[in-house]
């Protein structure tokens, strides 16, 4: 079997550029609230804990996926061959 070449018209990187800005921004909010419940109330709820277990997550979740879009998915769509030939 042959080697896959990545796709040359792949828009995974900018999507890439796009999603882990807004990842890190979203981390920075999570961390204000955090810390501002932890402040105010001396102590953390449920809901944080959740919330931490996401953040946490979001990376071994969303690598596999980053790499497979850089890599080879997330090309124009008039590139791809009609599924019903």
């Amino acid at each position: 079997m042959g080697e896959v070449e990545p796709n040359s018209h792949s828009k995974g990187p900018v999507i890439l550029a796009v999603l882990y800005p807004v990842t890190v921004l979203a981390s920075l909010f999570v961390a204000g609230r955090l810390f501002s419940r932890r402040r105010k109330l001396g102590k953390w709820a449920a809901d944080d804990y959740i919330i931490m277990m996401s953040i946490v997550c979001d990376p071994c979740l969303r690598s596999p996926s980053s790499i497979h879009m850089f890599h080879f998915g997330a090309a124009e769509v008039a590139d791809r061959p009609d599924p019903n030939v």
